[in-house]
């Protein structure tokens, strides 16, 4: 009577534990079917809890689990895309300020002109003063010295203009010949510098639009 109480026991385990692993596989692969990974990976380890030497719960983890870390990955990529966008924009509106700030403002440069363009040069400058995110701080220095040379190029032309009212005119055509040089190194820090950023959001996939960017 004992053996078949105790057979009758084991039986029963069994047969609870038969069905409770059958739920598991069940709900792990309708999770895995819903794409819901992380819900897949612990039904099949619960499965695995109950039938242990379970090939098909070993198979069915595996499977789950490579596919959790393949949307892990793909999610992780998403947030850092998505990081860089918002770096990118507030990098675009601040260079775009400084760039329209001066254009918007620029007039035929003139001995009564000089201050106030310089003026505006320093306040186009003020908008760069940040900090550009990692991969782009070369770009950002460039696009700064544009504003810089100009500034310089600027105070050469007054230092031309001194030297010819003293007729010291030799002086006064190297400071001009100077001015020129500055003034060509200004465009080319502009040029090089709008040059690395479009390739730079080409490599990284970046609309222009959508981070406001009108150099492209």
């Amino acid at each position: 009577m004992r053996a078949l109480i105790l057979l009758l026991v084991i039986t029963f385990i069994l047969v609870g534990c038969n069905s409770e692993y059958n739920n598991h596989i069940s709900l792990g692969k309708q999770a895995m079917l819903e794409e819901n990974y992380d819900i897949a990976v612990k039904e099949f380890k619960k499965a695995q809890i109950k039938k242990p030497t379970s090939e098909d719960a070993k198979l069915l983890l595996d499977q789950a689990e490579k596919e959790l870390e393949l949307v892990t990955e793909e999610n992780k990529q998403n947030r850092d895309q998505l990081t860089l966008i918002i770096e990118l924009k507030e990098y675009s509106s601040n260079l775009t300020k400084a760039y329209f700030h001066f254009s918007d403002n620029a007039v035929d440069l003139s001995p009564d002109t000089y201050e106030n363009q310089l003026n505006i040069l320093d306040e186009s400058i003020t908008y760069l003063n940040f900090k550009a995110p990692k991969d782009l701080y070369d770009h950002h220095q460039l696009f700064k010295a544009y504003f810089i040379k100009r500034k310089e190029f600027i105070k050469k032309l007054q230092e031309s203009d001194e030297y010819y009212q003293n007729q010291l005119y030799e002086t006064a055509n190297q400071k001009l010949a100077e001015a020129n040089k500055l003034i060509e190194e200004a465009e080319i820090s502009f040029e090089e510098s709008i040059n690395q950023t479009n390739k730079y959001m080409n490599e990284h996939k970046i609309d222009p639009i959508e981070i406001m960017w009108p150099f492209y």
